[in-house]
């Protein structure tokens, strides 16, 4: 999670960086400029929003995996437990009626 903040926030000043450098740099009218940084926000925007999707489904998809997996070995052991504890008493039983 902590690798994940780390290229989101360096994602995002990038982004800033270059919406500062292109105004800055711009040779353009001011109405052209704001039409580029309006077009330019808009396109983060949708990067920042489609990696932030894949980002959710690969999370989403982990933790389903995990879940799952805990499921299997819950019933697993649970069954395990069922058999030990009839055969326990199998045992109980016969020790008491020979």
């Amino acid at each position: 999670m902590a690798k994940f903040k780390n290229v989101f926030f360096g994602f995002l000043a990038g982004a800033a960086a270059g919406a500062i450098a292109g105004i800055l740099l711009a040779p353009d009218k001011g109405e052209v400029t704001r039409k580029k940084i309006s077009d330019n926000a808009r396109r983060t925007g949708d990067n920042l929003k489609n990696n932030l999707d894949e980002k959710i489904e690969t999370l989403r998809t982990s933790v389903m995996d995990f879940v799952d997996k805990v499921k299997h070995n819950f019933d697993k052991r649970s069954k395990d437990l069922e058999k030990t504890v009839d055969e326990k008493i199998d045992e109980a039983i016969k020790t008491v009626n020979p």
